[in-house]
C-alpha cells in the first residue's frame, strides 16, 4: 500500500510542482528570444519526464508488489483465526447437513471461523470422514440453523 502512495505523489510531483526553471539573460532579437523560450521548454520537459520516470518505477513495483499479494494469497487461502469447536444444530441444521453430508447429526465438531460467528453463515471445517469419505469437508451453515455455539479456548 506505501508504494502506491509513493507512486501517487510521484505523479503528482512530476505535474503539479513546479519545475526549476534557469536564469535567463535578456533576449537581443526574436530569433534568439524564440530559441531561449524553445530551450527553457526543453528543460522543463526533461524535469518532468524525469519525475514521471520515477513515478512510472514506483508504479510497476506497485503493480509487481500486488500481483505478488494477490498470488500468494489465491493460492495460500485465507488465514483467518478459527478455533477447535463445535455447533449444535436445531432440526433445520440437522437437515440441511444430512442433506449434504448424507448421514444426519445434530452436532458438528472441527475448527469453526471466528470471523464467521456472527454472520448470517458460519464455517466449519469438518475433519477427514466426518462427512465426506477419507476427505475434509467445510460446511456453511445459515446462523439460524444453529443453536449454539462451542469454542474451545485456546
Amino acid at each position: 500500500m506505501l508504494i502506491w502512495f509513493l507512486a501517487a505523489i510521484g505523479y503528482v510531483r512530476a505535474v503539479a510542482v513546479p519545475v526549476e526553471r534557469p536564469v535567463v539573460n535578456s533576449a537581443t532579437s526574436a530569433s534568439d528570444l524564440i530559441t531561449r523560450v524553445l530551450e527553457l521548454a526543453e528543460s522543463e520537459a526533461k524535469q518532468v519526464d524525469g519525475r514521471q520516470r520515477v513515478a512510472n518505477s514506483a508504479a510497476v513495483l506497485a503493480v509487481l508488489g500486488t500481483v505478488v499479494t494477490v498470488s500468494l494469497a489465491a493460492l495460500l487461502g485465507s488465514s483467518g483465526d478459527s478455533t477447535s469447536g463445535s455447533l449444535s444444530l436445531n432440526p433445520q441444521g440437522a437437515a440441511a447437513v444430512q442433506a449434504a453430508c448424507g448421514s444426519p447429526k445434530s452436532v458438528l465438531r472441527g475448527r469453526i471461523e471466528e470471523a464467521t460467528v456472527n454472520s448470517p453463515f458460519i464455517t466449519i471445517k469438518l475433519d477427514a470422514g466426518a462427512c465426506l469419505k477419507k476427505k475434509s469437508a467445510t460446511l456453511q451453515l445459515p446462523r439460524s440453523s444453529v443453536s449454539s455455539i462451542l469454542l474451545e479456548e485456546r
